[in-house]
């Protein structure tokens, strides 16, 4: 009887030595697998944006600075009339633009739109396509 403990008591030894062997190598191998991020490393530097970007800006169309605060406009649509939408081609002098408003010249009706061709440089503005007629309500 006791040698039938003491192998019991060995078999469990061995049981209990290879679990311990079998954690120490699991956590050996966790352990260097995780990458620690290096302390002493200086944070990135923030990027500053340039560029700018053409777009609406009040009813008039204009240019957003993305380095600095401001705006440059390129139109002075006066009255009610007022730019709604802009589109430009990266490498063209010209956009165009959709200008929402009444009818022109006090006509009655209902408020419209017509497309136009803006320089982009000097802001000189072309109708490339006036409205036709009057809108249904």
């Amino acid at each position: 009887m006791i040698g039938r403990v003491r192998r019991i008591r060995g078999r469990w030894l061995s049981v209990a030595a290879a679990v311990l062997v079998g954690l120490v190598v699991a956590v050996v191998l966790v352990r260097s697998s995780v990458v620690e991020p290096d302390r002493r490393a200086p944070p990135a530097p923030a990027l500053t944006p340039q560029g700018a970007i053409l777009a609406p800006i009040e009813g008039q169309i204009g240019w957003l600075d993305l380095a600095a605060p401001g705006t440059r406009l390129l139109t002075s649509i006066s009255g009610r009339s007022r730019a709604v939408d802009v589109f430009a081609v990266p490498g063209v002098s010209f956009g165009i633009a959709a200008v929402q408003g009444p009818p022109p010249n006090g006509e009655p009706g209902l408020n419209g739109g017509d497309l136009i061709r803006l320089d982009l440089v000097s802001g000189q503005r072309h109708t490339l396509l006036a409205r036709q007629g009057q809108a249904n309500p």
